[in-house]
Parts: C-alpha cells; sequence; structure tokens
C-alpha cells in the first residue's frame, strides 16, 4: 500500500500569471525602509507593492529594499513578485545591536495575514533579517502562515542567507513552481509549530506536481520544529538536494520526506532527537511517517512509484550520497519513552507503545546495499553519537516531551504542540529574541573534525573559527598527513563548489594503472573527458572548465580498475 502523508496540502490562490520575457537591464539602487511613516508603521507589503510607476510597473526592477537594524516592521499582506527582482537586506548587525525583526501584523477583522511573499515570476533574496510569523499578541487564530509561496512556470531562485525563520505556523517555504531553485545558507529555523497538530511547521515542501532543479541547504540550524525540514510531496520532482553541515536539534516527526529523491548529498550534518513524537505500532502498519510497514527512518528512500514513470527515470539514475553524519537521542527523551511504554504495558495497552526511530530501515538499507539495482547510492561514516549540547538547548527537551505526552495521552485540552523556545514569563515568539536563547556549540572533540572536509559536523556557524576557514576554502588545522604513497583510492568533492566557470577536482590513485575521469550530465551523458590513462599512484588535481555548458548539476566519475566513485559538482552562471 502506497504510504498515507499525514498532511493537507494547501494550494496557493493566485493566479499563475505567464509573463514575457524579461530584461533586468536597470542598474540596482537602493530603497532603504523606514518602520513607521508619520509615527504610525509603514506596512513593508504596502511600502514595495506600492513601488511602481503609473502604469503600474516596478519603478526599478533591480531595486535593492534596505532594513534599519533595531527596528520592528509589520507586515498586513503579500508582496506580490512579478517580473522583478526581489531583494530585503539590512547590515549585518554589529555587536549589541539587533537585526530588522519582522512580523504579521492584526488586520480590522482581528485575522492575521497568510502570506508575507508571492512570487509569481522573479528571484527572490533576503539576508540578515529575522522574519517572524506570529503576530504581536501571540495568538495562534487557526491560520496557516507561509513566509514565501512560489508559483508559475517561473525557473526563479530563491536565496536565503543568515536569517532566523521564527514560528511560521504551516511552511516557511513552499515551493508551488515549476524548475525553481532553493539556495538556503547560515540561517536558523526555530519555533516551527502548528497549534492544533504536530505534522505542520515545514521548512521547505513542495506542492503536487512541483518541479525543483534545485534544493541547497548549507550551514543551517533546524531548532525545535514541529515537522518536516524537507517535505517533496510525490509526485514532484526534486533534480538536487544538497543537505550539508546542517544541525537539526528535535522535531516532532520524521525531518527528510525525500522517499523518491533522484540526486542527493546528505552530508556533514548533526540529527538530534528526530521524530520525537515515537510510532505506534497502528501508525506505522497505517503509513504515517513511512509505507508497507515499515517503521520510519532517518534516511528512508523507497523506489521511484510515482516521478519514475512520469520524467523517465530509472532508479540506475539515482545518485545519492549520505557519509559522515552523527545522529543521536537525548538520553531524557530514550528515559521519557522508556517510562510511557512500562505504563502501558502495564495496563495492557500494548497497542500504545511507541518505538524510537533509526537510522535506516530495513527496506532503505537493502537499497544502499543492492548495487546491480542502485549502483551510485552510497553511504558510509554515519554514527550514532551524542555531541554533548550544552545546557542552554538541552532544557527544550523536557518541553517537547510534554508535548509528546499531551499528544499521545489525548489531552486535546492541554495539547497545542507549541513547545516554543522564548525567554521564561513570555507568552510566545514575539517579541523575538536576539542574541539566540540557545547555543548548539557541542563539546564532543571527534566530531568538532569528523566532516569530509575536516570540519565539525552540523552548523559551522556554532564554530566561527571553523566557519571563517571553510568560507575561505582552507583546510582544518586538523589534517593527516598525506602519505608519499596514498593508501586509498579516493575521489575529492570539486572545489569551489559551486562554481563558474571553472573548478578544481582532485583524485588519488593508491596503485599504478590506467585512469579516467569524466564529466556527465544529468541524463548520463558524456560532457568532458577530464584526463585518461596511464598514471603513477599519487594525487593529481585537475582544473575542469565548463564556461560553454549551462547552469546546473554534473557528474564526474573516476575510474581504474574496477575501482569507481562519483560525486556531483554544480555550475551556477
Amino acid at each position: 500500500m502506497r504510504r498515507v502523508l499525514a498532511t493537507v496540502l494547501v494550494v496557493l490562490a493566485v493566479a499563475l500569471v505567464v509573463a514575457p520575457a524579461r530584461s533586468f537591464a536597470q542598474a540596482p539602487d537602493t530603497v532603504w525602509v523606514p518602520a513607521t511613516v508619520s509615527g504610525q508603521p509603514n506596512f513593508v507589503n504596502d511600502f514595495i507593492n506600492g513601488d511602481t510607476t503609473a502604469s503600474g510597473q516596478r519603478n526599478n526592477p533591480n531595486r535593492v529594499y534596505k532594513f534599519y537594524d533595531d527596528s520592528t516592521y509589520y507586515w498586513t499582506g503579500s508582496i506580490f513578485v512579478n517580473n522583478f527582482n526581489l531583494t530585503l537586506t539590512a547590515p549585518v548587525p554589529a555587536a549589541g545591536h539587533v537585526p530588522p525583526m519582522i512580523y504579521p501584523g492584526i488586520l480590522s477583522d482581528g485575522s492575521v495575514p497568510v502570506w508575507f511573499i508571492e512570487s509569481l515570476h522573479g528571484p527572490v533574496t533576503i539576508k540578515h533579517l529575522y522574519l517572524s510569523g506570529t503576530p504581536p499578541d501571540n495568538r495562534s487564530y487557526g491560520g496557516s502562515r507561509v513566509l514565501v509561496a512560489t508559483s508559475g512556470d517561473s525557473d526563479e531562485a530563491f536565496t536565503a542567507d543568515s536569517c532566523v525563520f521564527d514560528d511560521w505556523y504551516f511552511r516557511t517555504i513552499t515551493g508551488g513552481g515549476q524548475r525553481d531553485s532553493y539556495y538556503i545558507t547560515n540561517c536558523v529555523f526555530q519555533n516551527l509549530m502548528y497549534p492544533d497538530e504536530p505534522f505542520f511547521g515545514d521548512g521547505y515542501g513542495v506542492l503536487n506536481g512541483a518541479t525543483t532543479d534545485t534544493l541547497w541547504m548549507v550551514n543551517n540550524t533546524f531548532f525545535a520544529c514541529n515537522s518536516y525540514i524537507i517535505l517533496i510531496q510525490d509526485p514532484s520532482l526534486c533534480k538536487y538536494i544538497r543537505f550539508e553541515h546542517n544541525t537539526v536539534f528535535l522535531t516532532q516527526v520524521n525531518p527528510l520526506w525525500i522517499f523518491e529523491a533522484v540526486n542527493a548529498d546528505i552530508s556533514n550534518n548533526v540529527f538530534y532527537g528526530w521524530l520525537g513524537s515515537g510510532q505506534q505500532p497502528a501508525e506505522i502498519t497505517a503509513g504515517y511517517y513511512d509505507y508497507d510497514g515499515q517503521s520510519s527512518s532517518l534516511i528512508s528512500l523507497d523506489t521511484l512509484l510515482d516521478i519514475g514513470p512520469k520524467y523517465g527515470i530509472t532508479e540506475a539514475d539515482r545518485h545519492i550520497t549520505v557519509d559522515n553524519n552523527a545522529y543521536a537521542w537525548p538520553q531524557e527523551l530514550v528515559n521519557d519513552f522508556t517510562a510511557w511504554n512500562d505504563s502501558v504495558k502495564a495496563i495492557g495497552a500494548d497497542t500504545l507503545e511507541l518505538a524510537m526511530s533509526e537510522f535506516m530501515n530495513p527496506r532503505t538499507s537493502g537499497m544502499f546495499a543492492d548495487h546491480s539495482m542502485w549502483p551510485n547510492l552510497q553511504q558510509a561514516n554515519n554514527d550514532s553519537v551524542d555531541p554533548g549540547f550544552p545546557a542552554s538547548a538541552m532544557q527544550q527537551v523536557s518541553l517537547l516531551w510534554q508535548s509528546v505526552y499531551d499528544y499521545r495521552s489525548g489531552d486535546a485540552a492541554a495539547a497545542t504542540f507549541e513547545w516554543w523556545v522564548v525567554p521564561p514569563g513570555q507568552a510566545g515568539p514575539y517579541p523575538g529574541s536576539w542574541p539566540l536563547l540557545y547555543s548548539l556549540a557541542y563539546t564532543n572533540p571527534t566530531l568538532q573534525s569528523a566532516g569530509t572536509d575536516g570540519f565539525a559536523l552540523g552548523d559551522l556557524n556554532w564554530f566561527p573559527k571553523q566557519l571563517a576557514l571553510w568560507q575561505a576554502g582552507k583546510v582544518n588545522a586538523i589534517t593527516i598527513p598525506v602519505q608519499t604513497v596514498p593508501s586509498r583510492f579516493d575521489l575529492s568533492q570539486n572545489y569551489p563548489n559551486p562554481f563558474n566557470p571553472s573548478t578544481d577536482i582532485k583524485v588519488t590513485l593508491d596503485k599504478p594503472g590506467v585512469m579516467n575521469l569524466t564529466v556527465y550530465n544529468v541524463l548520463g551523458q558524456v560532457v568532458k573527458v577530464v584526463a585518461q590513462g596511464f598514471k603513477a599512484a599519487g594525487t593529481y588535481t585537475y582544473n575542469v572548465s565548463m564556461d560553454q555548458y549551462a547552469s546546473g548539476v554534473y557528474f564526474y566519475t573516476l575510474r581504474q580498475g574496477s575501482n569507481i566513485m562519483t560525486r556531483k559538482m554544480l555550475l551556477l552562471k
């Protein structure tokens, strides 16, 4: 039986506008957005939507809207993006200063607006902002607030860097368009919770039938989120997922709904206390979190039952790497589950037992082990290790369990499913807190250099010195000296990645012999033979120029005898 998704997808209530070919030739300028005008709030949506000519065109399609730090802003409706660039940004907040905080306002009828940004056609960029879905009175209103929703046949990019996304009830980012790409870096997602059930509060999710070119999530933190970090709803296609150096700290349900992933790199992450609501036997049978009677796992894949026939993709076409990830459950939560199961067994209610999630369920492990059917599925160095998070973060565990207990015990009066991280005595996430109320700079020394790149696992923003080196492309101070004769056959990740137009690829041969290094496109067609022929054992670096090729995901494969390794790279022009 095909799995049943326990969420209700929201259909975008916008008309799909097909715009003519765009040419944003006008040079960008900057407009500072005032927080108030004549002592009254200057609603962000009114200010930006009103920035048009008499004919209704954008005054400058490349305009940058800049917000003041130490200021509070409100919005009362959607910003409509149609045939122009939308860039919302702010200066990097200096020590002692607060980034611009932007909240939904309360409308005259007592309701709250739903969508902050609706992108029909045009790229969206947001940087250095604190964006909250919580109104000033901290009431939920049962509304499904969404930060940004894309739609239409748009081929656009959404970029978010160094932002805080706080308490977006339904979903932070909704992808409803075709061939859009999303680049999310150095951001914090926290308090993503819906008031009525734990299956809402997503980070990124797509509507049925949408297609995504690239979903790029690197160096982000997900703290106290009810639902999916990534939701790729079948039969939606996401061509490439890069989920790297992220820290996922406590979720109610499984964080990665990517059963039919085609191309994905899931590397150097920390997952801690995921699927905190557990799984009951009937839920496993009914397919609440997985399907075919399989328990949900952190990494869970499926055959291409939907998108395979739709897009002509075979199982052998899939390239998925899962490596150097750490995962663990808080001991406090393990003890809570044990006590719960002991109590329901004592009254003969075994059907109410809760099972914890594993790293890979048997179906997924079997796929990675079957190289005849899935030759390009690779997983290695994924270990169950407790990072040792600070007390400021660990105090959230008891709040999660209280929410789980209320949900599982059927206490409708208590079960609000909101276990926010907020200052003591504060009624909810409004107003937001800066700096953040917790730290995820863990203490485990092994994990602090366990990445494929030699850096700490998880979000490197919690290790600023390492982040600076990582961004500069330098190696970690903790390195293993290269031997004269390499001890293993290896293909390194290209650098830089993404790149334009050239990148370096390092190969390591542990024995002499004929080798071949070739670049392929996503259809498996040869794009470029980088190197071939007899080589002595050693390490070689090749500079690969792709200036005559289109932006997109490419694969490069190193072969020498029976040894074969493949990695992905992204050309962005």
